[in-house]
């Protein structure tokens, strides 16, 4: 984790991110958040609720995550 963070290979810094406003962030600045679109979106049963209590189809990030799948923007 250290290592992605020193070379800069964090999702805010990934082709894959997405820029994304939550409207339900009491404790953390919308700002720092996004969605990963590295694959397509994925169909939610209904009910089934992610981390943040919706249905989105893509995974929610944050900029200071990372991943194996890590593509530099270009």
């Amino acid at each position: 984790m250290a290592y992605a963070r020193l070379t800069g290979d964090v999702c805010i810094n990934c082709s894959h991110f997405a820029r994304t406003v939550r409207s339900d962030a009491a404790s953390v600045t919308p700002e720092n958040y996004g969605e990963c679109r590295r694959y397509a979106p994925q169909n939610r049963p209904t009910g089934q609720l992610l981390q943040w209590g919706n249905n989105r189809p893509w995974p929610h990030v944050s900029v200071n995550d990372w991943c194996g799948d890590f593509a530099p923007r270009g």
